[in-house]
């Protein structure tokens, strides 16, 4: 009987290690699963920051315009105050120009008038 028992003892001993040797290939599964999960986690962080920085780089991009409107701006109203001397310089010279005009009439009826 006791080689029974032994006999019994051993058996289910051996079932123990069994179980034991499926729970580590379990776990080592779960690792596997988890380190895949980890390296899956990083992809996704670096996609994140890879995102950040093309983030960043439109809104530097956007900031370059903004101050490139705002010098295209700056000589637009540079132009359009030379626009504003030059025509008044035109109408002084047009002025000038009618009253000289005038003038050379005024003499020339007078230089008729006295003939």
């Amino acid at each position: 009987m006791r080689k029974s028992v032994a006999f019994l003892m051993q058996g289910d001993a051996l079932a123990l290690q069994g179980h034991a040797l499926t729970l580590y290939q379990d776990a080592l599964a779960l690792q596997g699963h988890a380190l895949t999960l980890y390296r899956d986690a990083l992809a996704l962080q670096r996609d994140a920051l890879t995102l950040y920085w093309d983030a960043l780089a439109l809104q530097r991009d956007a900031l370059t315009l903004y101050w490139d409107a705002l010098a295209l701006q700056r000589d637009a109203l540079a132009l359009q105050g030379i626009a504003k001397f030059n025509s008044l310089q035109i109408n002084e010279m047009l002025y000038l120009g009618c009253c000289f005009n005038l003038s050379i009439r005024i003499c020339t009826t007078k230089i008729q008038e006295s003939k």
